[in-house]
């Protein structure tokens, strides 16, 4: 199966948009989207939203430090929307910016090859024109040449 990361940052985009509190836990997150994906991308999604600016995240210190078998808690990351992401978000989010993208790279290609076309249109066209230009030269030296041999030869 394919993942569709773009599809997991919408999702954890309007998780955030519909839920505007600060999120404690990325496991509310991931129970929030309801979807079939690792708790690892989960994580990477709000890391890129909170690095895009579209997601605030912030580092809230324990009152008292939570100890656990291998570990000692003394802070959590909490997520929340932004303004931008907010923005984003009505916006159409990643899949409609990707889907922008695509169509500014389309784009970019047609008119790539329209000016290669057009380069070698005016290529073979100067070329042609040149080689017109060269025969009527060529064709008034020999129009002179006949005056001129007829002027002093007077055949």
């Amino acid at each position: 199966m394919e993942i569709d990361y773009y599809k997991i940052l919408d999702d954890v985009l309007l998780f955030l948009q519909h839920n505007n509190e600060f999120q404690p836990n990325i496991n509310i997150v991931y129970k929030g989207i309801n979807a079939p994906v690792k708790l690892i991308y989960i994580q990477q999604a709000l890391d890129k939203l909170s690095k895009d600016g579209y997601a605030e995240k912030i580092n809230v210190p324990f009152e008292t430090p939570i100890e656990t078998e291998d570990s000692i808690q003394t802070s959590m990351y909490c997520y929340a929307i932004t303004f931008e992401g907010e923005l984003f978000a009505n916006e159409g989010g990643y899949k409609r910016w990707n889907e922008i993208e695509d169509i500014k790279i389309k784009k970019t290609v047609s008119d790539t090859n329209r000016a290669l076309r057009n380069d070698t249109r005016l290529s073979t066209w100067t070329i042609v024109l040149g080689i017109a230009t060269a025969l009527l030269f060529v064709l008034e030296i020999i129009v002179h040449w006949k005056e001129i041999h007829l002027f002093f030869c007077g055949c």
